[in-house]
């Protein structure tokens, strides 16, 4: 899904997403215009909440369920936030992520012949 030639540090989260920790979204935009793709921001944010016998559960949780909202129209994200509270033996997790599209094109639409 990435350009040739742009290296970045990856960590699979699942057999469809990777995680990208080293650069920020702005970053990571300008990385992609170097190589003359583009990152576009394409809605507003959103949040899922889970919860968790662990921290680390409910985070994984609350990720893993913005991502498969995501994943149905656009193919990578960025968190904003994600905060856990602890609650009697029990942890929530609540992450919010604004969907992106990473793409060679400057449009959404590829025009056939071009």
């Amino acid at each position: 899904m990435l350009p040739d030639g742009l290296l970045l540090q990856q960590e699979s989260i699942d057999s469809e997403w990777n995680s990208v920790t080293e650069v920020s979204a702005t970053e990571l935009s300008r990385r992609l215009q170097q190589h003359g793709w583009h990152s576009m921001w394409l809605t507003g944010g959103f949040s899922r909440i889970c919860l968790g016998k662990t921290s680390g559960a409910a985070s994984s949780k609350a990720v893993r369920s913005g991502l498969e909202a995501i994943s149905a129209r656009f193919n990578s994200a960025e968190v904003d936030s994600l905060h856990v509270a602890s609650y009697r033996g029990f942890y929530v997790a609540r992450v919010t992520m604004r969907a992106r599209h990473i793409h060679k094109n400057v449009l959404l639409v590829n025009r056939v012949g071009s």
